[in-house]
């Protein structure tokens, strides 16, 4: 008792292991469990029966029906013919789990159990607590019914299946895995079963290996034997029988290991000798004398029997004696089998009758028992051997007694004990009488209290009822809701779809504007290579004719032109991409609020089966209540209609009717309760089956976010990237216009000399006035020579480098070498003009040329740089250029001509034509 209680305070599998021992004790003596108080054990059955409702123990389901396995299996035919046939209402209860009334659902949640302990997702188990399980499960499966078996196997087709898969799957623990196939020997016949299954197992049982052969239990390998003999056939059992002789013939290393071996070859003999003599049709052809199994056999029975190693038992690990009878006993039972096989087979060939076979095997299964025995000394020795012979002085010495004494003691104490007991006896009666009075006067009490329970059960199952109706409209609802939130995950994947396209779409318009790019820059580059060429020609052309000059000039606008214009398109088309970019991450964003709002959606749904879970398991819980409360009341009933019988015969009527109405209500209510539990379970599987099909939806959408946002990420580096490239882009051609205008700075007016001979006669006096021209154009622009004179320094120091500076003069310096092959031509220039150039009006012109060089490149790099149009713009450059009145007539040295001036500043420096005249 102080160990139900202790299970009572804590239902778990440490509390409830010590029962299952000592019912596993008391399992061998039959009917001692019925000697134990009937409160006793109806509080064990119900404390059992509790813990039981605690689905999520594993280990104590299993070890309550394990221990109910061993109270059933103790009602043998001895204790029925000992204790009659009337069984206490606690062992019917007991029996019920594994009968028709509760066969069904013991098997159901044994086979869930052992999926469980076989699947890879039970970490909370280890592979030890996991097989011992197993074990659990097979012997529950084996108190079971068969025909309830059966029916199980009949109807759970998808569980067997899904048990197999278990069972076979990869990395499933050696040991989990032998279990789980002796479970499924056990349960299935081996008709039933596929080759796969008993085949995992064979290796193991044939192995030699300790650690393997302690995997599967003794009493589990006959089971396994007869299952791949019946499946795989004569080749298997041939191996069983080799395996057999083997452990015969072998010299183990040590006792303890032979004892072992010898155990397990009786265990894989009892398998064979369990199998029909239609199996040795097949296998009789390998047992013949002239096999090689024959052969071995005969070396066996040649040194049959065994002789002990040694009659002296004393410091050793086990008897001698005992293990050489059991090695004799294990080769008379194979040479009876392999008698039985091969005369069997013999007697189908000739369809002659069994008869003398069986008898000839009776004969030598008794003739076992004439075997001599092996004895040591210590069998031999006798009990009384053992015992200490002591002497006692004072016995021999005899004292006076008086006879009378003791013969008054003796009748004193016998009336005592008979008084004693008479009182007893007198109280024990009185006690019955005064019970029996009070049970006659309340017996229609229980009789109405019974009434009014069959009417509270009957509203509560009309409740019950309701209630189930209720629960599958909100379950009906729920996959409605289901159904739509379906609907929109498919429509959100139809948009991902779309925004996915749309990615790729940008992804090759991006392609398209790089290549582009990358086109735009080969021919700027090109252009630029082309345009050095051009100018170091010219160069050379404007010193043979400046008569192209005007030519060159227009195309060089022309070009510069069509640059700017391919700048702006390339502005346009960067804006274009950055407006699609932006788009493409507003669509980011609303799908960001979509897989938000799914999301929330996703967790309602799931509060909402939260919800119904729990309302599922408080059903489940009233359902436990209500059929523990009918279980009581079925117990009471009966006790009451023992009583009604013994006291009165006149109530008989009415019991019978009360019984009839009983038990037309206890089947109505247990058909409504197996209805509604297989709707429970049909609404749970569907229940989690939506589940996963959700959990799974959120993955993949999750995932696909996932993808979309790197992607994007991806896209913004690669703008990023364009973003650069396009920078780059824009100061190379900033570059490529500065030298452009340098190149333009450079072709200045140059007169040939021709030209300049004829102008010395005619205008002498031009050269008079000159100054105050240049004088009068410096004075027109003194504001752009303060604001250009450091940039223009520079960026004409890094134009030419390699000029010669002139010790007599400020103006810009020349190209030796783009002169070198006309030194001849120069010579009579230079000596005409030598004088000229020392002229301070002179050199006043070549710095307002100098000034109006830097003026004209800020005036290029500000255009660029700011896009704005002022007046040192290209249009107003391109004004002036119109306006040019070339005068021939004027005397410019040729340093002048190759001073560094621009277009816009020689327009500055020429007056208009009405002024030159």
């Amino acid at each position: 008792m102080k160990l139900i209680n202790e299970m009572a305070e804590k239902p778990y599998s440490e509390t409830i292991f010590p029962l299952y021992r000592v019912m596993t004790g008391l399992q061998t003596v039959p009917g001692a469990m019925l000697e134990i108080p009937s409160e006793t054990m109806s509080s064990l059955q119900v404390e059992l029966t509790k813990t039981l409702r605690n689905l999520d123990d594993h280990m104590g389901n299993l070890l309550c029906l394990a221990t109910f396995a061993r109270i059933a299996s103790s009602w043998t035919a001895d204790a029925e013919n000992k204790h009659g046939p009337y069984l206490p209402s606690w062992l019917q209860s007991v029996k019920g789990f594994f009968g028709q009334k509760r066969g069904l659902k013991t098997l159901d949640l044994v086979v869930l159990r052992v999926i469980l302990a076989c699947s890879a997702s039970c970490n909370n188990l280890s592979a030890d607590k996991a097989a011992e399980s197993i074990r659990l499960a097979i012997d529950v499966c084996d108190s079971v019914e068969q025909d309830q078996k059966d029916g199980w196997i009949a109807n759970n087709s998808p569980k067997i299946a899904k048990l197999c898969e278990k069972v076979t799957r990869e990395g499933i623990d050696h040991q989990v895995q032998m279990m789980g196939v002796a479970f499924l020997v056990s349960l299935l016949p081996a008709t039933a079963l596929s080759s796969k299954i008993p085949k995992l197992a064979l290796q193991t049982l044939l192995s030699n290996e300790e650690h393997l052969q302690e995997v599967v239990p003794l009493y589990l390998v006959p089971r396994l034997v007869k299952a791949n003999s019946v499946i795989l056939g004569k080749t298997v059992i041939l191996e069983f029988a080799n395996c057999i002789l083997s452990k015969l013939r072998e010299n183990w290393p040590d006792d303890r290991a032979n004892t072992r071996a010898i155990q397990r070859a009786k265990s894989m003999l009892q398998g064979l000798q369990a199998l029909d003599p239609q199996f040795f049709n097949t296998a009789v052809t390998d047992f013949g004398p002239k096999g090689s199994y024959s052969q071995s056999l005969a070396e066996l029975i040649g040194g049959f029997p065994r002789r002990t190693r040694s009659s002296i038992c004393q410091n050793a690990e086990l008897c001698y004696a005992s293990l050489a009878e059991a090695e004799n006993e294990l080769l008379f039972d194979l040479l009876v089998f392999t008698s039985h096989m091969t005369l069997s087979v013999a007697t189908d060939a000739d369809n002659s009758d069994l008869t003398g076979v069986n008898a000839f095997t009776h004969y030598l299964s008794k003739a076992k028992s004439l075997l001599a025995e092996s004895r040591c000394d210590f069998s031999e020795t006798k009990p009384l051997d053992h015992r200490i012979k002591l002497s006692f002085p004072g016995l021999g010495e005899q004292h006076p007694t008086s006879r009378s004494d003791w013969r008054a003691g003796i009748a004193e104490t016998i009336m005592n004990c008979s008084r004693m007991s008479h009182d007893t006896l007198i109280r024990k009666i009185e006690e019955v009488c005064v019970d029996l009075e009070r049970r006659c006067n309340t017996i229609e009490e229980p009789l109405r209290a019974v009434e009014e329970e069959r009417d509270r059960i009957a509203s509560e199952a009309e409740q019950l009822r309701q209630h189930n109706e209720k629960l599958q409209s909100e379950l009906q609802q729920s996959s409605s809701s289901i159904a739509g939130l379906e609907r929109d995950l498919h429509q959100l994947q139809n948009h991902a779809q779309s925004a996915s396209v749309r990615v790729q779409e940008l992804t090759a318009g991006l392609d398209t504007a790089r290549r582009e790019i990358e086109e735009q820059r080969h021919t700027s580059q090109e252009t630029s290579i082309s345009e050095r060429e051009k100018a170091r020609t010219r160069e050379l052309d404007l010193l043979a004719t400046i008569t192209e000059k005007d030519d060159q000039i227009e195309e060089l606008q022309e070009e510069s032109q069509d640059l700017r214009d391919d700048n702006d398109k390339l502005r346009q088309t960067l804006d274009m991409l950055s407006k699609e970019n932006g788009a493409t991450l507003e669509q980011t964003a609303v799908l960001k609020q979509e897989a938000s709002r799914l999301q929330e959606s996703v967790e309602q749904g799931r509060l909402l089966l939260g919800q119904k879970d729990e309302e599922i398991k408080r059903l489940l819980s009233d359902q436990e209540r209500m059929s523990s409360d009918s279980q009581v009341l079925q117990r009471k009933l009966d006790a009451e209609i023992a009583l009604t019988e013994e006291l009165r015969g006149a109530f008989q009527t009415a019991e019978e009717l009360h019984k009839t109405e009983v038990t037309t209500l206890r089947k109505q209510y247990e058909s409504q309760l197996s209805e509604i539990t297989m709707q429970h379970t049909k609404n749970k599987e569907e229940t989690e089956s939506l589940q996963a099909a959700m959990r799974a939806a959120a993955s993949n959408a999750a995932k696909k976010l996932q993808t979309r946002d790197q992607r994007i990420q991806h896209l913004e580096r690669k703008v990023q990237q364009l973003r650069d490239e396009r920078a780059t882009k824009a100061r190379e051609f900033s570059e490529a216009q500065q030298h452009i205008g340098r190149l333009m700075s450079v072709m200045g007016f140059k007169p040939d000399s021709k030209e300049q001979n004829t102008a010395s006669k005619q205008q002498c006096s031009a050269s008079t006035p000159r100054p105050t021209q240049m004088t009068t154009m410096q004075q027109q622009t003194p504001q752009r020579q303060d604001y250009t004179e450091s940039q223009s320094e520079n960026m004409l120091a890094d134009s030419f480098a390699s000029a010669t500076p002139q010790p007599s003069r400020r103006s810009p310096k020349r190209s030796r070498n783009a002169v070198a092959d006309q030194d001849t031509k120069e010579l009579a220039c230079r000596s005409r003009v030598r004088p000229r150039r020392e002229r301070p009006a002179l050199a006043d012109a070549n710095q307002n040329s100098q000034s109006g060089s830097q003026r004209s490149s800020a005036s290029l790099c500000t255009q660029e740089m700011a896009g704005q149009d002022t007046q040192y713009g290209g249009n107003l450059d391109e004004n002036h250029l119109h306006e040019i009145d070339l005068d021939m007539d004027l005397d410019f040295s040729k340093d002048f001509l190759f001073t560094s001036t621009s277009l816009s500043g020689a327009n500055d420096n020429i007056l208009p034509p009405g002024a030159q005249q």
